[in-house]
């Protein structure tokens, strides 16, 4: 079991498990050739003790951890209808490998949700808590503002963390953050001033926002992808935790409009101007809410048993919707995963021994991520 995480752990030998690593073999082969070098020693007695001795430090704190997990996981299903197959109009292709990429020196690390301004000029949020301008023509950006300090500093959630994710332009020409950390935001992209709209829900949470949709009258939605700050283990435990927030700009307050939503995620105004969709990630589907009409109020389901997990979604100029797929179902482990609870409560302590391999196998100080 040793052997087997030990090559695992260098082969990746990247940025993982929330750590950020130096990448000294940059080649599969380089890598392979640390891996073998370092598993020859269990050919020896010194070796063989070696070997039991770590796998008795490996597998007894994991059971340890399994009994004593920190999640109870509820089993769920994506839907009750047939996983989809990759055929007809789902089929595998290659048209995004023939696009062209764009080059900026200095680069765009964790670019995340973006909008377009009237002039053309794209927007995004970056992982270190920048807002950037990019033009396109010449391949170059130029940074708005940085809400705060690079994310990856944060040993958790507080003043000094930002990481800029959901954007969108409201009437007046400002730019509206969702920042899982801060809030709400409001940036002039002139000056860069930030001002906070709406900060968390509850004391002791994040505000756990993810994406927003600003209508023509200044109302913004926003969605809220989980509760608590240690967000990644409420994934695990398959609880949906989620909501849909409104803000009304004339009370400056922030309200819950849907409850019970499994990490929704992207969020965007429907063509029509009725509703707002929304990519509920956890449930491989996408929801309509109502915002006008007689339905107002009301949620439905708009699109579902997707084949992956939906992340943003955007109009498209023909119409319909652009949804990005992050992970897909077909090929995948997905839905057992998520049928399987005691999978996911056997996770937690894995990450953890991930953790601890990084720490011991990769000589370099970790940094938060």
């Amino acid at each position: 079991m040793f052997k087997f995480l030990l090559l695992w752990r260098a082969m990746r030998r990247t940025s993982s498990c929330g750590l950020v690593v130096e990448q000294k073999h940059s080649t599969q082969e380089e890598m392979l050739k640390v891996a073998t070098s370092a598993l020859s020693l269990t050919g020896t007695r010194r070796g063989r003790r070696l070997e039991s001795l770590l796998t008795v430090m490996v597998v007894g704190p994991l059971i340890v951890a399994l009994i004593t997990s920190p999640i109870d996981p509820v089993a769920y299903k994506y839907s009750n209808s047939t996983m989809p197959e990759l055929v007809g109009v789902l089929s595998v292709n290659d048209r995004l490998q023939k696009a062209t990429k764009l080059d900026f020196a200095g680069g765009l690390v964790g670019a995340e949700s973006f909008v377009v301004d009237k002039n053309g000029h794209i927007y995004s949020g970056l992982r270190d808590g920048r807002i950037v301008r990019i033009n396109v023509t010449d391949q170059s950006f130029s940074v708005v503002t940085r809400i705060s300090d690079p994310y990856y500093h944060c040993d958790s959630p507080g003043e000094k963390c930002s990481r800029p994710l959901g954007l969108d332009f409201d009437a007046s020409g400002s730019l509206i953050v969702a920042d899982p950390f801060k809030g709400l935001l409001k940036v002039n992209v002139t000056t860069g001033e930030t001002v906070l709209l709406a900060g968390a829900m509850d004391s002791g949470e994040i505000a756990a926002f993810n994406n927003l949709a600003v209508l023509p009258n200044g109302s913004i939605f926003v969605t809220k992808f989980c509760k608590r700050s240690d967000f990644s283990l409420e994934v695990l435990e398959g609880i949906p935790n989620g909501e849909l927030l409104h803000y009304d700009p004339v009370t400056k307050q922030l309200h819950s409009v849907a409850t019970n939503l499994f990490l929704p995620n992207g969020l965007t105004v429907s063509s029509d101007g009725r509703s707002v969709l929304i990519s509920e990630s956890g449930k491989a589907r996408i929801l309509r809410y109502y915002i006008s009409g007689a339905m107002a109020g009301q949620t439905e389901v708009f699109a579902e048993n997707l084949p992956g997990l939906p992340d943003n979604i955007q109009p498209a100029s023909r119409g319909g919707y652009w949804v990005a797929f992050p992970m897909i179902r077909p090929g995948s482990q997905l839905d057992f995963v998520a049928e399987n609870p005691w999978f996911r409560r056997f996770l937690v302590p894995v990450s953890l021994l991930d953790q601890l391999l990084c720490l011991w196998y990769v000589d370099t100080s970790p940094i938060c991520a």
